[in-house]
């Protein structure tokens, strides 16, 4: 018997990791915290988002386009829902849904309004007693663009 309970003690410990794993990497995002981003993936992280045609391989590749698409942004990011399922000790993947809002500022400071609804699907990896996150697809299913101006931040 204590040899189940401590099978599905860990599986749920791994779970709740990747879950604050995934917090980590919205709030990292949001603040452009690029060095903090950068330690929730792996060094061959593959980023995949098919409707905006981008396809990006390796940690330095994904902050590096992450960095320079969101210099002119105001981001929030949030995941719910998480699907995740352990497929070894070392290796899960999950589906979370998600939300985001993304606020661009053009040169003349005219602002464009982004929201979006979707999925992330990704995979996990644990190494050296930490889990990263191996790969990301983000599958859109709703975006809006109202036209809001943000007064103050």
């Amino acid at each position: 018997m204590n040899i189940v309970n401590n099978f599905e003690m860990d599986k749920l410990t791994a779970i709740e990791e990747i879950r604050q794993l995934k917090a980590r990497y919205f709030r990292c995002l949001d603040n452009k915290d690029w060095t903090g981003l950068a330690t929730c993936l792996t060094d061959d992280v593959s980023f995949r988002y098919p409707p905006g045609k981008i396809s990006l391989e390796g940690k330095e590749e994904l902050i590096g386009n992450f960095s320079n698409r969101h210099a002119n942004t105001l981001t929030s990011h949030s995941g719910s829902m998480p699907e995740i399922k352990l497929k070894t000790a070392f290796e899960a993947e999950g589906i979370w849904s998600m939300t985001d809002l993304v606020v661009r500022t053009d040169v003349q400071g005219e602002q464009e309004t982004t929201q979006g609804f979707g999925r992330y699907h990704e995979t996990y990896q644990c190494l050296h007693d930490r889990w990263l996150i191996k790969s990301i697809m983000l599958e859109r299913i709703l975006v809006i663009t109202p036209q809001v101006k943000i007064l103050s931040i």
